[in-house]
């Protein structure tokens, strides 16, 4: 019966691993079939299809938030700014095509938007002036340095409005206080991330596979780190990854190590 079982269970996994099984062979006295089973989980592991199957993406250690994140400042003192759409705007029986420039308090998360007609730096000039009229204190801006932003230096400008900071300072003090006790205190509770295993970071000659459009693992593109991009804080973020096809720079979230070595 032992062997009856054994022979079937060869069949059933020499087609699911063709080439690992093909040096496996059935016999029917018990001890050598107790020590072939070890032997079959030794090779399971060193399989490559086996490994794409249960290989899991790489990751890595979040990063702290910046400090203008946290730091007590007016709204819009640290804004983030970037384009959005187009939208199509009707004017009259025309209809004209326009962007929406958003102007992001790096600290409350306010938003303020402004229509432009373009991507020209003329543009965005013009709508930062708008910006600035109403939020007046506004010291750094941050952006993805894309061609329309490149221009724009922001002219420094005289604080105007000294006094209603003055009458003010109580009243935002207490604010700040009530939003550094509640809300941070809710956000810490509320993006709880769990620990990553981070046995290393990832190096140059490590074979991946990188993530596709598709769902099986055993359709996405086999490759080897060309390049590897830290953060500030000295982590992996992305690396550069050199396949058959042609080079892929992907965060590390995308990338899949494969590590055949026994251990």
């Amino acid at each position: 019966m032992g062997a009856i079982f054994a022979a079937r269970l060869y069949k059933y996994l020499s087609e699911l691993f063709r080439d690992v099984c093909s040096e496996i062979h059935v016999w029917s006295d018990t001890s050598i079939v107790l020590y072939w089973i070890p032997q079959l989980i030794r090779k399971i592991n060193r399989c490559l299809a086996c490994k794409k199957y249960s290989v899991k993406s790489a990751d890595q250690l979040s990063r702290q938030l910046p400090r203008d994140r946290i730091s007590e400042s007016p709204p819009f003192t640290v804004i983030g700014v970037d384009f959005t759409g187009p939208v199509y705007v009707k004017l009259g029986n025309d209809t004209e095509k326009s962007y929406i420039a958003l102007f992001t308090c790096a600290v409350t998360r306010a938003v303020h938007i402004e229509l432009v007609t373009g991507l020209s730096t003329r543009k965005f000039i013009l709508a930062l002036r708008r910006f600035l009229s109403r939020r007046s204190n506004c010291k750094t801006i941050y952006s993805d340095n894309a061609s329309t932003f490149k221009c724009a230096n922001k002219k420094e400008i005289q604080d105007s409005l000294l006094k209603r900071k003055y009458y003010q300072t109580k009243l935002l003090s207490q604010f700040w206080k009530k939003w550094k006790d509640n809300y941070l205190l809710n956000i810490r509770s509320f993006h709880h991330f769990p620990k990553p295993s981070v046995e290393r970071n990832l190096r140059v000659g490590d074979v991946v596979i990188l993530e596709g459009n598709t769902k099986s693992k055993f359709l996405w593109d086999l490759g080897r780190i060309a390049k590897v991009m830290q953060g500030r804080d000295g982590l992996v973020r992305s690396c550069v990854v050199k396949t058959k096809k042609r080079e892929f720079k992907r965060p590390v979230q995308l990338i899949y190590p494969l590590e055949l070595s026994e251990t």
